[in-house]
């Protein structure tokens, strides 16, 4: 005999026939979840960069209408903060972010943030933005000029 189960539906070598997943492993709650909470690292990582150094770890206060208590550790550990709290009192001093409508995410920076660097940061910002509205009055009333001669 040849050692094959002629009674077996299956192909000779293979033990099982390949699952089938179907909606099994499906969770569309499960998936908008996590999505809030990449949305939430992502801006308590760009709120915390743009005030702090990298290797500062401030206390970031969540508010949200969503449920995030299982994923507060996580996001504790993806922003790099010290504390994180969920619905808490926000204190003075914080630099907020918003995630849609469903959460905010505030970094303490009070004490943390050097107010000479700071001021000149929003300085040269604030530059940029007139540089860019001059920019744009000039090639308007250029764009006037051409228009009414034509």
């Amino acid at each position: 005999s040849s050692g094959i189960n002629a009674e077996c539906p299956l192909r000779p070598g293979v033990v099982a026939e390949y699952p089938e997943s179907g909606d099994v492993w499906r969770d569309d709650a499960l998936d908008a979840q996590m999505g809030l909470v990449k949305d939430i690292i992502h801006t308590g990582r760009s709120v915390k960069d743009t005030y702090l150094e990298s290797k500062a770890k401030p206390e970031v206060y969540l508010t949200s209408t969503e449920p995030l208590q299982a994923f507060l550790s996580i996001i504790e550990d993806l922003v790099g903060c010290s504390t994180l709290q969920l619905n808490q009192p926000i204190p003075l001093g914080t630099a907020v972010g918003t995630v849609g409508n469903k959460c905010e995410v505030h970094v303490l920076v009070k004490g943390l943030v050097d107010p000479v660097q700071e001021i000149n940061r929003l300085k040269a910002k604030r530059e940029t933005a007139e540089n860019f509205v001059s920019q744009k009055r000039k090639k308007y009333r250029l764009r006037l000029c051409v228009d009414t001669t034509a």
